[in-house]
Order: C-alpha cells, then sequence, then structure tokens
C-alpha cells in the first residue's frame, strides 16, 4: 500500500556508496531498491549536480542528486526528488505566465512608443499642414504648436512668421489698390471699402476664415484691371460711346492678364474675373450664366454695385441707402445678383453704415449722397 501512496515530492540521503540511508517518505524502507541512484549517478554528482529521472512506486519523478559535504569532505550524497507531472505541469503554467507577462510588456512598451512618436509626430504633422495651407495662399493658418522643446519653438516662429507675412502681404495690396484708385478722384477708396465690404458679407453668409481672407484680397484687386483703360474713357464725366464701354468692360479681363502670373488663391482671381458677371447672362466679360457663379463673384458684384449706387460719380451723385437696395432687389429679381447675398447686404448695412462713418482706415472716400470727400 506504501508503493501506492500518492507522493508529491521527496528528499533521500546516500551514504558514500549510494545506499540510501534516509528518506522524507516515512512509510518507504530506505533500503528500497527503488530509491537506490542509478549506476552513473553518483559518480556523475561527485563533480556536478545530476539530474536522473525516474519511475519510484508507480509514478514519474525527476530526481536531482548533489554532494554532502561535511568540514570540507564528501560524507555522502543527498537527492531532491518531484513527480515528472507536477514538473510539466509547473512549466507549463510557467510558460503561459511568462507569455501573459511578455504580451503585457510589449503592449506596454509599444503603447509608450506609440505616446511617445505620437508627441513627436503629432506636433509636426501640424506644422505641415500649416506650411501646406500657406503655400497654398491660405496666410491665415497656424499650427498652433507650442512647448518648450525645439518642436515648440519652431512651432511658435512658424505662426509669427506668417502673421507677419499676412500683414506684409495684405499692406503690399492696399499700396497697390491705393495707386489704382487715386487714377480716379471719384472712385477714392472704393477697392478697399469693396473689399471689406465683401468680408461683412462672407462672415454673414458663414464663408470659412479662408473664403474672407480671399473676399478681402479680391476685393482690394477687383478694379486692377483698370490700370489698362485710357484716362479719357475712365475718367470720362458725360454718357459712354459703344465703343467707350465696351474698353471699360474689358477692364475685368485685363486684370485677369496682369494677375496671371502672380500666385493667387483661386477666390481671389474669381472675384477680379466675375465681379461683373450676372447669374442670367448678362454680364461681362465672359457672360457666365448662374451654375458657373461661385459665390465668390456672387458677393463681389453685390459689393461693387452698392458701393458704386451709394458714392458720388462724375455723371450723378451717390443714391440714397433705400434707392440703393430698391434697384439691388430688382436685379436680383430680374436673375441678376444672387437674392441671399442681397439680404445679407440688407442684414449688415447698418453696421456697414456705422462703420464708414467712424473708421479711420476707411477715409477718403464720398458717402452715400453727399457729393463730398469723408471728413478726416
Amino acid at each position: 500500500a506504501h508503493r501506492l501512496q500518492i507522493l508529491r515530492e521527496m528528499a533521500t540521503i546516500y551514504d558514500i556508496d549510494g545506499t540510501p540511508l534516509a528518506s522524507t517518505f516515512a512509510s518507504v524502507d530506505p533500503a528500497d531498491a527503488d530509491l537506490a541512484p542509478g549506476p552513473d549517478a553518483l559518480a556523475d554528482a561527485a563533480t556536478r549536480a545530476v539530474r536522473e529521472q525516474k519511475k519510484l512506486f508507480g509514478r514519474d519523478f525527476d530526481l536531482l542528486y548533489g554532494k554532502l559535504v561535511v568540514r570540507n569532505e564528501t560524507v555522502g550524497y543527498s537527492s531532491v526528488g518531484l513527480p515528472s507531472s507536477f514538473i510539466f505541469a509547473a512549466e507549463s503554467t510557467t510558460r503561459v505566465q511568462l507569455g501573459v507577462l511578455f504580451a503585457i510588456a510589449t503592449a506596454a512598451v509599444l503603447l509608450v512608443g506609440w505616446l511617445i512618436a505620437r508627441s513627436i509626430t503629432n506636433p509636426v504633422t501640424k506644422l505641415v499642414a500649416a506650411a501646406n495651407a500657406v503655400t497654398a495662399g491660405d496666410l491665415l493658418a497656424r499650427c498652433g504648436v507650442r512647448g518648450r522643446d525645439e518642436i515648440g519653438v519652431l512651432g511658435e516662429a512658424f505662426d509669427a512668421m506668417t502673421e507677419r507675412l499676412q500683414r506684409q502681404h495684405l499692406s503690399t495690396i492696399k499700396a497697390l489698390t491705393s495707386a489704382i484708385d487715386a487714377r480716379d478722384p471719384y472712385t477714392m477708396g472704393h477697392s478697399l471699402r469693396v473689399g471689406q465690404l465683401a468680408v461683412e458679407l462672407g462672415i454673414e453668409l458663414g464663408l470659412s476664415a479662408s473664403q474672407i481672407q480671399h473676399l478681402e484680397i479680391g476685393g482690394y484687386l477687383h478694379d486692377i484691371g483698370k490700370i489698362g483703360v485710357r484716362d479719357a474713357v475712365l475718367l470720362k464725366p458725360g454718357a459712354l460711346t459703344p465703343e467707350e464701354r465696351e474698353a471699360i468692360e474689358r477692364h475685368p479681363q485685363i486684370g485677369l492678364d496682369i494677375l496671371e502670373h502672380v500666385d493667387l488663391a483661386p477666390d481671389v482671381i474669381e472675384f477680379v474675373g466675375g465681379h461683373h458677371e450676372k447669374l442670367n447672362g448678362s454680364g461681362y466679360p465672359s457672360h457666365l450664366h448662374e451654375p458657373q457663379i461661385s459665390m465668390v463673384p456672387r458677393i463681389a458684384a453685390v459689393a461693387d454695385i452698392y458701393d458704386a449706387l451709394t458714392t458720388d460719380r462724375p455723371y450723378r451723385p451717390g443714391m440714397s441707402i433705400v434707392r440703393a437696395f430698391e434697384i439691388l432687389h430688382v436685379e436680383a429679381a430680374e436673375g441678376k445678383l444672387d437674392e441671399r447675398v442681397v439680404r445679407a447686404l440688407e442684414r449688415v448695412s447698418l453696421r456697414w453704415e456705422r462703420r464708414l462713418q467712424t473708421e479711420s482706415a476707411l477715409q477718403g472716400f464720398k458717402l452715400p449722397g453727399s457729393g463730398e470727400p469723408k471728413a478726416a
């Protein structure tokens, strides 16, 4: 019965000849032949630890032999044994545990690496996106990257550079606009007003910041083609002949020709070329129809007409705001102007007229119906 005992672990002591002297199995006779080590086990155990697999009492065991040394003298041997099934189970469990730990450690390393990479790539991606936007003509683009590291310093410098570039760009265009408008004292300030009124309309109609910026620049440049119109025609106080009218109506195309080699946003080009187009095809120079006319030239047409109606010209004084809106609504009803833009202008008109009265940046033009330049 003792041979059938379910054993878990065992320890045995042998004399110098390998005879079992004692064992942790109390019910097992130490002299039992099953406990005797293999013929080569003790010889090898004299120099190193030896592992031996053998069957004991009907079960497979793994035994590890080693020397017993007392006062530097080998007096015998000892062995420690565990059931092979227990070792295999422990090995399997350990393998699973190590696999889980390795998977967790690998995931943690990957997560940390991803977070570090993201902390580096996200700012770089923002910088690249902002640079691409500026290259495409959006001078309002900012990366918004800030920090004490090199990338943060670079982001802050980039935004400062683009902000300065935007100011210089607008200042240059305003200077050119002033030179154009100076040819005709009756239209002095017209391009600046059209550009900034277009901005008001763009905001009211919910356009993007980029489109609003392009509306402003387009308004400033929309009459640049008048450089190519003779003074005798441009400044004529009376009615124009058909030939003179044709010369005037070429100024949008002349403007497009002038700006052809300037890298401007498409919205700006559409403003310059389309501010006299009408939705029913009666405009000029290309006689475009409604599906071909985007929101930018629709806003341009309304802003340009409103400012032309409400300011003094050589052939008539500026109209009242009420009369100007009557004409705009008639043209919208005839399918020439976009009714949405006209209604948006009505909503902003009071704010706009107050701005004309108070903003010193818009000085030098004639107030609606006044016949006199605006006081500084």
